[in-house]
């Protein structure tokens, strides 16, 4: 899987980065995809942040957002067991 898409949206005076948004896939090519995850986030951030740091910071957001959500139905999972 790869970041294959990564847009940033900025508030209206151009400061502050509020928005990001992305798709990872197994390809790049959308009609051969078998696998994607598309993602949008709000986030706070400057706009001089350096592109690596903002796409880490997104796609750990993201990371941690499956997680809960995994953890959640497990233990839903567990109770009904």
């Amino acid at each position: 899987m790869h970041l294959y898409e990564f847009t940033s949206v900025t508030q209206q005076d151009g400061d502050r980065i509020v928005r990001v948004a992305g798709r990872i896939a197994d390809q790049p090519d959308r009609a051969a995809q078998s696998e994607w995850i598309e993602f949008q986030f709000a986030i706070d951030a400057p706009t001089i942040r350096n592109g690596a740091i903002l796409r880490r910071e997104a796609l750990t957001k993201a990371s941690d957002l499956l997680k809960q959500l995994a953890a959640g139905f497990q233990r839903l999972a567990d109770q009904v067991r």
